[in-house]
């Protein structure tokens, strides 16, 4: 984020539902205005003959997270390609899940992949490896365990693979 606030300052966030592939558009346009921002982004290796052009796709396609403290309705609804603003009923659980997965982007930007799995696995922490500190829960499919991080207002999640023994399950 360019801006001086950091993603740990912001109390409480909020979802911008965005026109498909606005994304990067609208989290400039919203710096611009000094409301704070967190787009999350995978990068996207494609390998052309002998080139190789790595690109930063959006995690969640179409939607992006906002300051919803300090920006007023008005900025957000004046931005080109917001669909909708989406307040969160439990502004303290999103602004953890948030948290969470922004430090697990950060510790490991690459091994990540959104996913779909209905599935719920055992909450866990994480107690070893880059991505100690991170909170999630564990699942073991196909003979390989799996560490998710949800966005329960999206109804999305991300998964990597992880090891077992770098897991401690949460009460």
């Amino acid at each position: 984020m360019p801006i001086s606030l950091k993603i740990q300052d912001v109390q409480e966030w909020g979802v911008l539902h965005t026109r498909s592939r606005f994304e990067k558009s609208i989290e400039s346009k919203l710096q611009s205005k000094d409301i704070p921002v967190f787009l999350p982004t995978l990068t996207n290796r494609r390998v052309y003959g002998n080139r190789i052009r790595e690109s930063a796709l959006p995690l969640f396609p179409g939607y992006l997270f906002y300051d919803a403290e300090r920006a007023s309705r008005i900025d957000i609804l004046q931005t080109d390609g917001v669909v909708q603003m989406i307040r969160s009923k439990s502004p303290r659980r999103l602004r953890a899940e948030v948290l969470n997965l922004y430090q697990a982007l950060q510790r490991d930007p690459v091994s990540w992949r959104e996913i779909n799995f209905k599935v719920v696995g055992a909450p866990v922490e994480v107690i070893g490896g880059p991505l100690k500190g991170i909170d999630g829960e564990f699942i073991r499919l196909a003979s390989r365990d799996h560490l998710i991080i949800r966005i329960s207002i999206l109804g999305r999640s991300v998964e990597t693979l992880i090891d077992q023994a770098h897991v401690r399950p949460l009460s």
